[in-house]
């Protein structure tokens, strides 16, 4: 007759092994879907095109799945969204509307084309039509302008019917059917910010909580474009949860014709470094550039330049 007792403790170690065997397949489990990643969504570990998720993190959201964006914040009751991938324009609302327009931008294949310029801008200025010199007087309608002589308008006609909302065709504004160019120009106020962007991009834009918020109106436009730049650059460098920053208001004090940068996700580290308890990211210094020295890097500075001198004089259609 079998050992009763002996029996028990064989099932009773039996069970344990069962159990730890469980653990470990689900541990492997686990370690597989997290290796796998990557490639199950399109990309290698830390490409862009892994980076490229349109989701819109908030600046102090750290995401174990994805990356940190800085986002800049509006007071404004709408901001339009230029989507140069898919040729769309979605316009936000505060209230949580969206509309989607097909769109048609810069063609830089095209002789005097240009590409439409990824970045934050504002409606720099509203003229119901007006003529472009530069390209045989052609008649543009409903002008929305936001950098220098690139902006969104309709033509004459319905020939340009065909690419909107599928490729490029101008030379670099943003080109709309009628219809919804008239709805623009009736609805979207001077001051109103553009987001143009493709995938990819590491800053982005959001609506204030509190729509009477307006930032920091004491900032001048030099102190502005250096916490933009500092602010990209800490997150390149993985240490954004280290500092905070004044925010600036969005208006066309503190941002000119040349917008701000929405950066580069590929330089951006999958996290940011975390600061130890002693210097937690809440008591972290409030950082604030010289208003003669805004860290602007040098090359990004020329380009405006250029770009203000290439494209002030000229509206391009």
């Amino acid at each position: 007759m079998p050992d009763i007792e002996h029996l028990h403790i064989v099932y009773r170690e039996r069970q344990r092994r069962g159990r730890a065997a469980a653990a470990l397949v689900c541990l492997a489990a686990v370690a597989l879907v997290a290796g796998a990643w990557p490639w199950l969504s399109g990309g290698q570990q830390g490409s862009p095109t892994q980076r490229d998720s349109d989701r819109t993190a908030s600046s102090t959201f750290l995401s174990s799945i994805g990356y940190m964006k800085d986002t800049v914040y509006t007071a404004a009751s709408e901001f339009l969204e230029v989507r140069l991938d898919s040729q769309l324009l979605v316009v936000h609302s505060r209230d949580g509307r969206e509309r989607i327009i097909p769109i048609s931008t810069g063609n830089p294949a095209l002789s005097k084309g240009i590409e439409t310029r990824e970045g934050i801008f504002l409606v720099q200025n509203r003229i119901e039509w007006l003529y472009s010199l530069q390209f045989d007087s052609t008649k543009v309608f409903n002008w929305l302008g936001f950098n220098w002589g690139v902006g969104f308008h309709s033509l004459a006609g319905r020939g340009y019917y065909r690419h909107l909302g599928k490729r490029p065709s101008s030379h670099g504004c943003i080109r709309v059917a009628e219809a919804d160019a008239q709805e623009l120009f009736r609805t979207i106020a001077v001051g109103t910010p553009v987001f143009v962007r493709k995938t990819g991009y590491a800053r982005t834009l959001a609506f204030a909580a509190d729509s009477a918020s307006t930032g920091d109106t004491t900032i001048s436009r030099a102190e502005a474009e250096g916490i933009h730049a500092r602010r990209l650059q800490d997150l390149y460098d993985g240490s954004r949860l280290y500092h905070t920053y004044p925010q600036p208001v969005l208006d066309r004090n503190r941002i000119g014709h040349s917008g701000i940068p929405v950066g580069d996700a590929s330089r951006v580290p999958l996290q940011q470094r975390i600061p130890p308890t002693y210097a937690s990211f809440a008591a972290a210094a409030r950082v604030r550039t010289a208003g003669n020295t805004a860290a602007v890097p040098s090359s990004a500075s020329r380009k405006d330049a250029v770009d203000a001198v290439r494209y002030e004089p000229s509206i391009l259609p």
